[in-house]
């Protein structure tokens, strides 16, 4: 569904980020024109006070270049296995390479639509979190590929926008989106970016009061 609007979409993203001949840029080539921290940190303290162990992987469905990964592997307080999926080659390069190195097999090209089918290296099971931007999807896509994740995820899906995202769609936060709000989530305080936690094997229903 949507192959066009896909096809556009990495378009754009190659030729706003990656035009021949240029140089990465760590946090422009992830859509931020300096890095982020307090965005990413907000999903160090989603991360850090749903751990259960020692160690956790951690899938990123539209992981760009790798950038959100690494900083969970710097400031998680337990030890992250980074796994992405991403349909831009020039990210999932990046990412193999430059930021998440040690872990180069765990970054797959493909669709996230499709996942777990066309993510290549990536495994389809066994995830403790997967972190998913709702808006990379079109309409239509999004129920199925949430209805996939929540039967592989062991933990936490955490759903992701940024405000500027927000606005140009006119949602509210990281569940107004057709094909999550049925889930039952947990809706953080509004900040840099949104976030919606849903726990695994979570039954339908009302969305819960931010906290």
């Amino acid at each position: 569904m949507g192959e066009a609007r896909y096809a556009r979409r990495l378009a754009w993203y190659r030729r706003t980020y990656w035009p021949s001949g240029s140089q990465v840029l760590e946090a422009s080539a992830n859509g931020f024109s300096a890095y982020p921290t307090s965005a990413y940190d907000r999903f160090v303290e989603v991360l850090d006070a749903r751990a259960r162990g020692p160690c956790g992987t951690v899938l990123d469905l539209g992981c760009g270049t790798g950038l959100l990964l690494r900083h969970l592997q710097a400031r998680v307080s337990f030890r992250v296995v980074p796994y992405g999926v991403d349909f831009l080659p020039e990210a999932v390069a990046c990412a193999r390479h430059l930021h998440c190195p040690e872990h180069a097999a765990h970054f797959s090209v493909g669709n996230v639509r499709d996942y777990p089918a066309g993510a290549g290296r990536v495994q389809a099971t066994g995830f403790d979190f997967v972190l998913l931007d709702p808006s990379l999807l079109e309409q239509g896509d999004l129920a199925p590929l949430v209805s996939r994740i929540m039967r592989l995820v062991r933990n936490t899906l955490v759903l992701y926008v940024y405000p500027d995202v927000l606005d140009s769609l006119g949602l509210r936060h990281a569940a107004d989106f057709e094909g999550v709000r049925q889930l039952s989530y947990n809706l953080l305080s509004p900040g840099d970016v949104s976030l919606a936690v849903v726990p695994a094997a979570s039954p339908t229903g009302r969305a819960r009061s931010p906290t």
